[in-house]
């Protein structure tokens, strides 16, 4: 099983994001941008793990989201990584809310750790993944991407503050994505609700 943990995006951020993408396009220009449908907040990618091992991982998620209570985040801003120089990734940023995820994640990370699997060995930088680089995709090494056109790049320059609305973490989900050639399909394996004890 392809998994990852991640909380869920609001009705209004995902309107916004549409309509400012839709402006600057959604074919070609050297982007393959992700579906709608598909957004998110990915807190842990835990990537393959074996249906055996899924109760290890049900029950880090668990301990690390007892206890933590609901917070509203906002999406500010768009980016790219590593740089909007030669990015290989677009995404929206996290403003208000971004410590309390930085947390979660952090949380998550060493409850995932106490169950034997190993750290990702980077920091987190909460973001909305809204496309990729063509002929990038995660996984696929040794493969450059094509640049991207410019004037995608300038327009996100120019919404790097830009407020595209406000969502309220509520859950944390743990999703299986099975990977397709028309694109991947999510399923929500099992969910989370945040609430202080």
């Amino acid at each position: 099983m392809r998994l990852f943990a991640a909380l869920p995006v609001s009705l209004e951020i995902r309107e916004a994001l549409e309509a400012k993408i839709g402006k600057i396009g959604f074919k070609g220009d050297g982007v393959r941008w992700v579906d709608p449908s598909l957004w998110h907040v990915t807190l842990r990618f835990l990537g393959e793990v074996p249906r055996g091992d899924l109760l290890p991982v049900t029950g880090a998620l668990a301990e690390a989201t007892n206890g933590v209570a609901p917070f509203e985040w906002e999406c500010r801003g768009l980016g790219g990584f590593p740089d909007l120089t030669r990015p290989r990734v677009l995404w929206a940023g996290v403003d208000l809310g971004r410590i309390q995820m930085v947390e979660l994640a952090e949380r998550l990370e060493e409850a995932l750790a106490r169950a034997g699997f190993p750290g990702e060995g980077r920091p987190f930088h909460p973001h909305l993944t809204l496309g990729r680089a063509a002929g990038s995709a995660r996984g696929r090494r040794g493969r450059r991407p094509a640049p991207m056109a410019r004037r995608v790049l300038d327009a996100f320059l120019r919404e790097e503050a830009t407020l595209f609305g406000k969502a309220s973490a509520r859950e944390v989900l743990l999703v299986e994505s099975r990977l397709r050639p028309e694109g991947p399909v999510y399923e929500t394996v099992e969910s989370w609700a945040l609430s202080r004890l």
